[in-house]
């Protein structure tokens, strides 16, 4: 038995291991394009919900603001009220 392989006999080792290499290559080269693909949508969605985030952010602040008002709108009625109940109160007696 030989424990060397001769160059005729290497030749399809060779080509195998080339094609094999190629193959490896390719499929590297398109995992590497789907990878950048993704990471392109993934930014554009993260670009996408900060917008909404921030549009939602605003819209709470305006809610906010708004409730705001009126719990001192009602507070000013409420003490209105008190103010006119007082009053008629002292009427009665």
């Amino acid at each position: 038995m030989r424990a060397v392989a001769g160059p005729v006999e290497q030749w399809p080792i060779n080509a195998a291991v080339a094609s094999a290499t190629e193959g490896f290559l390719q499929e590297t080269e398109k995992l590497m394009k789907e990878k950048l693909q993704v990471k392109c949508q993934a930014e554009k969605v993260r670009s996408e919900l900060q917008n909404q985030v921030k549009i939602l952010k605003i819209d709470v602040e305006e809610k906010i603001g708004q409730l705001i008002e009126m719990e001192q709108e009602k507070h000013v009625e409420l003490t209105d009220l008190r103010e006119q109940n007082q009053a008629l109160e002292k009427q009665k007696i």
